[in-house]
């Protein structure tokens, strides 16, 4: 194979690592290749250093020499080995799995048409490609000649690539440094470490016009008088300029407020070479900086103490404001929660005894005059509940419920309450809904309609002439969603440009006349702004001034679906709800006649206790189906006597009691789930919706 080698050795310089050899493995399941191409090779030396060979018989052995010696150049690698392309799949392996991008890969084949050099080219990372009978000895020395460079090239490009990362690591470790001396320590640990060499040094200070030199550390076997040290020292001082020699390196640094001049000395055990030199001048700039970094920490560290001192003296105020702050919002909290209990209370009554009249008449004048005042009287809730829980809205607490509703019932219910105020002023009120959108939707009408009422509300207030139009629009749908605009239109007095951006602010109006001659507290926008962001649509206004005002929010729904109020009406409890022993625990006289009637006209008894003491005593004397306990009530409240009641032995403490609280948050329901309540009813509450609990409960005890 090799007959006609014409040796020529190597004569590119002496050796830059000391004389090591270059690791080149033999991958071939052939004896006589791995014996004659070490001996073919036996003499060549590349920049002085000496081939040294690895064997291996299988790529499997390969792959594991590999892993032992991984500073290895070159691979002499045979595509045909224990597999048919053992030598590919090695390549393969080398380059994704053993991430070794720097070995040369020289693939040798004695069948060229098992692996067609091509396409091996071009699916595979190899550097080269021979196939054995065309390999003479020259050109094997020419082969491995041309590899060895390139992985030098590459070890260059690595090496220059690691120091880089190391230069920008420093600048990071000097600027975490605050005192003078140890950064004077971190300058030679990353100095040293750069170049590879054991830690030894000397860094000196002078300041700017003046001939003293200052040691401010050292490190190593450097002794600091030593006259040769001190004679490159003044050297560079003099030159202002970084001095290079084989022995020792001397650099020269002056911070960036131009108040010192440093020199760095450090010796070689080596020449270093040109890339080593400008990684250097790099680290110098980053030295520099440092050092100015040093310099302002001492200055910030005097200022930080006394910032110290400020903050501890402002956290005192801040505690003791937040102390006063927490009481206030506890008191708050109490207030709301007083007001809310007193509020609802009578609005349970109006709202009961509308039903109890909506029940009774069948007169179509008097059902649409009683509706509408029961519209009103749930509109004017829903204002009520949004003022007492505007701290909720506030800090973005509020509850959303998602429930089917009929869209044209609450825009008819919307309308109705606002036509009145339409009558006296011959103002037009009309609705634009096509026909496209969907009726039923799923999602929160009673807060849907308290942003239309306000809405429109606010329009036939500022509108003398002309009328108000409500546009709905649907922007897009899919199977189970669907995205609506409403547009408040008007032909009222408009709103400046400058007021327009205040006005979704809480207690803003757009001038002060606003309030004198319209009235109002201005807080009615703010709470639809956080209402429609809170559901995730978005809402604003188009006015001109003089010529009227549009406003507009969307809002993301459910689609509903028709066989959901069709089953609702197959499962009205009224038809196959038993007759049931009612307890009910209420000290509001007007609520007690309003509840005793509904469930008496049901088909239920009726026994009714003043407070939470009497309901205690009633279970201990008779027998009951269910308890309707009021959260609120003297001698003894509804949790502590349901707490009583399932204390009592035998069925009593299973008894079903269902919670009427004029609260309604999270916390409130947990709180009678925890005292051993079943249901919660929030007042005031539909007929409907306790039908539906006693209907639940009949079922069950049957």
């Amino acid at each position: 194979m090799f007959d006609d080698f014409s040796f020529a050795p190597e004569k590119e310089g002496g050796s830059t690592d000391g004389g090591l050899p270059w690791k080149v493995l033999i991958a071939d399941d052939e004896e006589e290749v791995h014996q004659v191409t070490a001996v073919a090779m036996i003499d060549v030396r590349f920049k002085g250093r000496p081939l040294e060979f690895l064997h291996a018989y299988s790529a499997a052995e390969a792959r594991q020499v590999l892993m032992q010696h991984p500073d290895t150049a070159i691979i002499l690698l045979d595509v045909v080995m224990e597999e048919e392309d053992a030598g590919l799949q090695l390549v393969r392996q080398i380059r994704e799995e053993m991430r070794n991008r720097s070995l040369r890969i020289v693939l040798r084949t004695g069948q060229p048409g098992q692996a067609p050099e091509r396409d091996v080219v071009i699916d595979y990372d190899i550097n080269d490609y021979k196939a054995k009978t065309e390999l003479t000895r020259q050109k094997l020395l020419t082969c491995i000649i041309s590899a060895l460079r390139s992985y030098e090239d590459i070890l260059l490009l690595e090496k220059g690539r690691n120091g880089l990362e190391h230069v920008v690591n420093a600048a990071s470790a000097f600027l975490q440094t605050p005192s003078e001396q140890a950064f004077a320590m971190q300058i030679l640990k990353q100095l040293n470490l750069l170049i590879q060499h054991p830690l030894d040094g000397i860094v000196m200070r002078r300041p700017l016009g003046s001939d003293g030199m200052v040691v401010v550390t050292s490190v190593g076997k450097i002794i600091r008088t030593e006259p040769a040290v001190l004679e490159t020292v003044q050297t560079v001082l003099a030159a202002q300029k970084n001095i290079y020699s084989d022995q020792h390196i001397a650099l020269y640094i002056q911070t960036l407020n131009d108040a010192n001049e440093y020199v760095i000395w450090c010796p070689l055990q080596r020449a270093l070479s040109e890339i080593e030199h400008k990684l250097i001048d790099v680290l110098c700039t980053n030295i520099a900086a440092g050092l100015a970094n040093v310099q302002l920490y001492e200055s910030l560290l005097n200022l930080s103490r006394n910032l110290e001192q400020q903050v501890v003296e402002r956290t005192r105020d801040l505690s003791i404001a937040k102390d006063e702050a927490e009481s206030a919002n506890r008191a708050k909290s109490e207030f709301l929660a007083v007001m809310s209990h007193e509020i609802r209370t009578p609005m349970n009554g109006m709202l009961g005894m509308m039903q109890l009249a909506l029940a009774e008449t069948s007169d179509r004048t008097q059902r649409e005059h009683l509706e509408t005042a029961q519209y009103s009287a749930e509109a004017l809730l829903s204002i009520l509940n949004d003022i007492l829980d505007f701290s909720k809205l506030e800090s973005g607490n509020l509850q959303f419920e998602a429930a089917q509703f009929d869209l044209h019932k609450t825009m008819d219910s919307v309308i109705n309450l606002m036509a009145s105020r339409t009558c006296d002023a011959s103002l037009s009120l009309v609705v634009e809904c096509p026909a496209e959108i969907p009726r039923l939707l799923v999602g929160d009408a009673n807060r849907l309609r308290q942003v239309l009422l306000n809405l429109i509300n606010n329009a036939l207030k500022f509108t003398e002439q002309g009328g108000v139009t409500l546009k709905v629009e649907l922007l897009n749908q899919s199977v189970s969603q669907a995205r609506v605009r409403f547009t408040v239109i008007d032909s009222g007095i408009g709103i400046a440009p400058d007021a327009q951006a205040r006005l979704f602010q809480a207690f803003s109006q757009a001038d002060n006349s606003i309030s004198r001659r319209f009235g109002g507290t201005g807080l009615g926008l703010s709470i639809c702004k956080k209402i429609v962001d809170m559901q995730g649509g978005s809402i604003g206004v188009h006015s001109t001034e003089g010529q009227g005002s549009q406003f507009w929010f969307e809002l993301q729904f459910g689609i509903g679906d028709e066989t959901e109020v069709v089953a609702e009406v197959l499962v009205a409890p009224a038809k196959n709800t038993r007759q049931l022993h009612i307890l009910l625990a209420e000290d509001n006289e007007i609520n007690q006649k309003v509840a005793a009637t509904l469930l008496k006209k049901a088909g239920h008894t009726v026994e009714i206790a003043q407070n939470g003491l009497e309901a205690v005593q009633a279970v201990q004397n008779g027998v009951f189906d269910v308890v309707l306990m009021d959260m609120h009530m003297p001698e003894m409240d509804g949790l502590a006597a349901t707490r009583a009641i399932r204390n009592m032995p035998g069925p009593a403490a299973t008894l079903p009691i269902v919670a009427l609280t004029a609260a309604g948050a999270l916390s409130d329901i947990q709180i009678c789930m925890d005292a051993g309540m079943n249901y919660f009813l929030v007042k005031p509450f539909r007929m409907e919706r306790l039908s539906s609990i006693l209907h639940e409960l009949s079922m069950a005890q049957r």
